[in-house]
């Protein structure tokens, strides 16, 4: 469990870390959510197809970066 992102494979750390910024955005704007309406609009908000597509591609698109850096970082000190 104490493996850093830069000992990971690729894959691995693409998976992670798509999959952190997933929930943490997710589960972000569900208890924002929470605060302007009631606890069935803000779940029926989630279970919209488009609106899982839209936070599946930003966190696709926030792992590459991220794992580019990690693997960068891991080239260095190499």
């Amino acid at each position: 469990m104490g493996k850093s992102f830069k000992d990971m494979s690729f894959l691995q750390t693409f998976l992670i870390i798509a999959a952190i910024f997933l929930v943490i955005v997710i589960l972000i704007e569900f208890l924002y959510g929470l605060t302007r309406v009631s606890f069935e609009e803000a779940f029926e908000g989630l279970s919209n197809p488009k609106y899982l597509l839209r936070k599946l591609a930003g966190s696709v698109i926030y792992a590459l970066i991220m794992t580019f850096y990690f693997k960068r970082k891991r080239k260095k000190t190499a």
